[in-house]
């Protein structure tokens, strides 16, 4: 009542004002979730600098909101600010790589204790029900290997994650595994190029899910220990020189 008070006796030009600062906002997120979505599927490459005239063309937003959204971009990691308000993708590399799963390792098995502290019999029914989805993807297909990269598994991949941590009752833990998936998730495309069998992956959640219903937290944080490095590993056996001719062919420009 207090904040409807307060906007009724506002001036009308500020109130218009706030009206149309919402609108970048809204806007800006939107731009923000365009560019996001390019640069995950490889559109837009690592490296790659981001001119706002040229993405605002290319979207379809004014130049505001893309400038906005890439500023949003900066703090999940995915952008950085180059030279006088330049931007650019942030560039890959083993380094870079090693950071990120050692912060997914902090953060998800934290995560993971908090919700299997917490956890209720509803938690356990999203994580069955994920594993579920995520079996299902290919289940009839002879030498199915991981659809990396097909928007159908990569869903179900990251729910079922999210799953496992949805009852941990922190959403700047959640936030950080969103940011965390976003930004492993370039390196991932390149497995593709390294095939591994769905049962194997299947077998993995499968197990993993059975030491978390139990409740079993040492066994399940050894499980997704492991689970979490298959990406470094798998990257770590190739140059990413491959990784890069990948994505460079799907540049901006």
């Amino acid at each position: 009542m207090q904040f409807l008070n307060y906007m009724k006796d506002m001036p009308l030009t500020a109130r218009a004002y706030s009206q149309d600062d919402r609108a970048v906002d809204t806007l800006a997120d939107l731009a923000a979730d365009s560019i996001r979505q390019r640069i995950l599927s490889g559109e837009l490459a690592p490296g790659l600098k981001l001119r706002v005239q040229e993405l605002s063309q290319r979207l379809g937003f004014g130049l505001t909101p893309v400038r906005e959204g890439l500023v949003k971009l900066v703090a999940s990691g995915l952008v950085e600010v180059t030279g006088q308000k330049g931007f650019r993708v942030i560039p890959i590399s083993l380094e870079d790589l090693e950071d990120i799963q050692m912060t997914r390792h902090l953060v998800e098995i934290e995560a993971l204790r908090l919700a299997m502290l917490k956890g209720d019999i509803a938690w356990e029914g999203r994580i069955v029900a994920a594993l579920h989805q995520l079996k299902s993807i290919g289940a009839n297909a002879r030498r199915f290997v991981v659809p990396w990269g097909t928007l159908e598994f990569d869903k179900a991949h990251k729910e079922f994650h999210a799953a496992l941590i949805s009852a941990c009752g922190s959403p700047r833990l959640m936030g950080l595994f969103q940011e965390l998936n976003d930004q492993i998730y370039r390196y991932r495309l390149v497995l593709k190029s390294s095939p591994r069998k769905k049962t194997d992956s299947d077998k993995d959640h499968e197990n993993i899910t059975r030491l978390v219903l139990a409740r079993n937290f040492e066994g399940a944080a050894e499980a997704m220990h492991a689970h979490i490095d298959l990406t470094l590993h798998s990257l770590g056996k190739k140059p990413l020189e491959i990784y890069k001719q990948i994505m460079q062919t799907r540049s901006l420009g």
